[in-house]
C-alpha cells in the first residue's frame, strides 16, 4: 500500500466525519447544511473510488469524477448562503450560482462528461469560490474578534478558504504546470492532505456550532419555564 492510497483512505474517512456530524446531530436544518452533506458524500465515494475501495471500471470512474466536479463550485456556494444572514448578499451568491450553472450547461453541452469539462470548470470555480470565502472569512473573523461569537462559522469558513486555496494550486499543477503523469501523483498528495485538513476544520465549526445551538436552546427553555413559574405564582 503506497502513500497516496493511504492519504486516499485517511481522507474519505475525514470527508465522512462532517457529514456524520450533521446527519447525528440534528443540524439538517437547512439547505445549506444539506448541501453540505451532499459534498461531502460526493467526495468521499470518488475518494474511495480512487484507491480502488469502492471498485468500477476506469470509465464509470473517470464520469463519476466529471459529474463531481460539475456539482462542486454550486454545492459549496450554496454552503456559503449560511454565512449570509443579509439578503442582499444571499441573492448576489443565488445569482452567481444560477449564472455558474449556466456556465457548466454550455460546459455540457458542448464536451458532455469528456475530462476536458473538469478543466474547463474547476478553474474559474475554485477562482469563485475563493473569493467569495475569502471575503466571508474577513467578515466572519471581524464578528468573532469584535463581538466573540461566530466561532464555529468562522472555522468552518476558514475550512473553505484554505481548501480552495491548495485546490487552487493543485489544479495549477495538475492542469498547467505539470506535463509529465509520473510526478501528478504527488499533486494528489497534496489534495489529499489538504482535504484531510479542510474535513477537520469544518468537522470543529460544526461541534462548535452544535454546542451554541444546545446552549441557546438551553436557555431558551429556562426562559420558557421562568416565564410559566411566574406566571402561575402571581396569577
Amino acid at each position: 500500500m503506497n502513500l497516496n492510497t493511504i492519504l486516499g483512505i485517511l481522507s474519505a474517512i475525514a470527508f465522512l466525519l462532517p457529514a456524520l456530524i450533521i446527519l447525528s446531530s440534528r443540524l439538517l436544518i437547512n439547505i445549506s447544511l444539506l448541501a453540505l452533506v451532499v459534498y461531502f458524500l460526493l467526495v468521499m465515494t470518488s475518494a474511495l473510488m480512487s484507491v480502488d475501495i469502492i471498485v468500477v471500471n476506469k470509465e464509470t470512474q473517470r464520469d463519476f469524477g466529471v459529474i463531481n466536479n460539475y456539482l462542486d463550485v454550486p454545492l459549496i456556494l450554496t454552503v456559503m448562503l449560511m454565512f449570509c444572514p443579509e439578503k442582499w448578499k444571499q441573492r448576489v451568491i443565488v445569482t452567481s450560482i444560477m449564472a455558474f450553472v449556466a456556465y457548466e450547461l454550455i460546459i455540457v453541452f458542448q464536451h458532455q462528461l469528456h475530462p476536458v469539462s473538469s478543466k474547463l470548470i474547476m478553474g474559474p470555480g475554485i477562482i469563485l469560490v475563493l473569493c467569495y470565502s475569502l471575503y466571508l472569512f474577513i467578515t466572519n473573523i471581524k464578528n468573532t474578534i469584535v463581538q466573540g461569537k461566530g466561532v464555529g462559522k468562522t472555522l468552518m469558513i476558514t475550512s473553505i478558504l484554505f481548501a480552495y486555496g491548495c485546490y487552487f494550486l493543485v489544479y495549477l499543477f495538475a492542469y498547467v504546470y505539470v506535463q509529465d503523469s509520473s510526478n501528478k501523483g504527488d499533486v494528489f498528495i497534496i489534495y489529499y492532505v489538504a482535504s484531510i485538513i479542510f474535513s477537520v476544520l469544518m468537522s470543529a465549526g460544526l461541534i462548535w456550532v452544535k454546542k451554541r445551538l444546545r446552549e441557546i436552546k438551553e436557555v431558551q427553555t429556562t426562559r420558557r419555564e421562568l416565564n410559566v413559574f411566574f406566571h402561575n405564582r402571581y396569577s
